[in-house]
């Protein structure tokens, strides 16, 4: 027997499309989601409908775009056409359907972080900081703000060659999640660099304080006596 053969209408097109978008997305956005019943969902995981091309589905796609009624759903579909066309080379369609994606809905970061990614492969340095500093802004909470902050910090640092302005990111990013023990990384090694003791003390105490390996922490902990040792603070 050949394999099944399913009818590609307007309702499967919108199943397959939702799960092959929800895949790539985080819980936060996934909360958007309709929901899918589990044969349809097994289905689109697992049949190809026949004789469509990319072509084919792209246009039907940007066909069904206009008609979404929130801004949401019509962002999702934008991201989803941008990764097919990055998927078969066209980069600059790509880079224009991700704009248009975050235009329609500022608070979706997928389609702003592969902008970002974009915009790095093209050594862009004009463009990447401004969308760093969006990807900053639309952060919905500590966590998303502090990782946005960092890699600003990181571009900041590494291309612009701009330690004050890594660090007073970094600053930033650690006052939002004080837990976020790569950004105290970070600033540590800017602190080695500068030979800033007392910040070097700061951000090896709070990674102390965070780390959740016994071991690890009694080598931050010895490295923290030698900083107050070199900074005259033995008693501590």
């Amino acid at each position: 027997m050949g394999a099944p053969r399913v009818n590609f209408d307007s309702g499967f097109r919108k199943s397959f499309r939702i799960w092959r978008v929800s895949v790539l997305l985080r819980p936060r956005s996934l909360a958007r989601l309709p929901s899918l019943p589990p044969r349809t969902l097994v289905e689109c995981m697992t049949v190809q409908p026949p004789g469509e091309s990319i072509d084919s589905i792209l246009a039907q796609l940007r066909a069904e775009e206009p008609l979404e009624p929130g801004s949401a759903q019509r962002a999702l579909l934008r991201h989803e056409i941008a990764r097919l066309e990055a998927g078969r080379g066209n980069q600059d369609v790509a880079f224009r359907e991700w704009l248009a994606a975050v235009d329609t809905d500022a608070s979706f970061a997928e389609p702003l972080e592969a902008l970002i990614r974009e915009a790095r492969s093209r050594q862009d340095d004009g463009t990447v900081p401004k969308l760093l500093e969006t990807l900053v802004a639309n952060a919905d909470d500590g966590q998303a703000l502090s990782r946005a902050l960092w890699e600003l910090a990181s571009f900041q640092q590494a291309v612009q060659n701009d330690r004050h302005a890594a660090r007073a990111t970094l600053e930033r990013a650690v006052e939002a999640n004080p837990a976020d023990a790569t950004a105290w990384l970070e600033l540590e090694t800017l602190s080695v660099q500068s030979g800033d003791l007392p910040l070097r003390n700061r951000a090896v105490e709070a990674r102390s304080r965070i780390c959740g390996d016994a071991d690890h922490q009694g080598v931050l902990l010895i490295e923290l006596a030698r900083i107050r040792a070199a900074r005259g603070e033995i008693s501590q």
